[in-house]
């Protein structure tokens, strides 16, 4: 059979499973009492920028008894090169909205404004209007943010489980985005993208932690196609711009904020779609370790 054809059958029975799988919602722990008293004191925080990253952040700080607020917090704008940061917000618009494939995504933007998930001047400007300038800070490595926050050891290549700061890679994200779509007969239009955050991606993650699939699920990001690199170079450029100009401060280099820097080693070519064989690949281990254990569960159902 066609490499579609069998992914389209793969698809429809994760889809079908996906209902019935056990959920898994992030640890939280309430706030402390030196987390309160330091929002009170407008010694707070919130996390804006990198959809994907900021997600993952706010939720192991909560984890950590450190939830994001206060009167006066300081803004942590999070950035990166702007096609890395389109293909993130890609991933994130994917598992939260719905989006379309890849290249037609970026197609559709391509020429006009950046979407506000890889808009980091845009955000941080958004930010500077409420709290001032001067309590908004642009990072572009993950690596600051335990400082920034005050948390020791927030470390997003290992506290941030497998997928670290980067995030699923393209493939993975395209089965999602099928799953997604194959979900329409499975489950009500609103159920779509809390199947998919809370029973579809720890699966994936499962499946990022085991060695045999891990660099299957955590591959590249897909590229922007070369008929739009003229358009995200540009955007990038003056993205860094924008930032220089406004004196935010920048924790990193704020040259991260440009495509292509010296000794990026770059994706192999015929990276700017996710490969279906790919896409199958990680499909099929899903079906195999077992995604759902009770596949006769009610697709109403909710297993703790």
């Amino acid at each position: 059979m066609p490499t579609e054809e069998l992914l389209r059958v793969a698809v429809l029975l994760l889809a079908d499973a996906l209902p019935g799988a056990p959920v898994t919602r992030p640890a939280t722990v309430p706030p402390t009492r030196t987390s309160r008293l330091r929002r009170a004191a407008g010694g707070g925080y919130r996390v804006a920028g990198d959809p994907w990253l900021a997600d993952r952040v706010r939720e192991e700080l909560r984890r950590r008894g450190r939830p994001p607020g206060g009167r006066r917090p300081r803004v942590l704008v999070l950035g990166g090169s702007v096609p890395d940061l389109l293909a993130r917000t890609w991933a994130h618009r994917v598992l939260h909205e719905g989006a379309p494939a890849w290249p037609d995504w970026v197609a559709a933007r391509a020429g006009g404004a950046l979407p506000p998930g890889a808009d980091v001047a845009g955000q941080a400007d958004a930010w500077a209007s409420r709290v001032g300038a001067a309590r908004v800070v642009v990072v572009t490595d993950p690596a600051a943010l335990g400082r920034l926050t005050g948390v020791r050891r927030l470390d997003p290549g290992t506290a941030l489980g497998p997928w670290g700061a980067r995030g699923p890679g393209g493939d993975a994200v395209e089965l999602a985005r099928r799953v997604r779509v194959a979900l329409a007969v499975v489950a009500p239009p609103h159920e779509h993208a809390t199947l998919l955050r809370e029973r579809f991606l720890p699966a994936l993650a499962a499946e990022a932690a085991r060695p045999a699939s891990s660099a299957l699920v955590t591959g590249p990001l897909p590229r922007v196609p070369a008929e739009h690199a003229e358009w995200a170079a540009r955007r990038a450029v003056r993205q860094r711009r924008r930032v220089l100009r406004a004196g935010y401060a920048v924790a990193g280099d704020v040259d991260d904020l440009l495509p292509g820097r010296p000794g990026v080693v770059p994706d192999r070519p015929g990276r700017d779609v996710p490969d279906p064989e790919r896409v199958l690949g990680i499909a099929v281990s899903l079906l195999a370790q077992g995604l759902v254990p009770d596949h006769g569960s009610d697709h109403g159902g909710q297993q703790a």
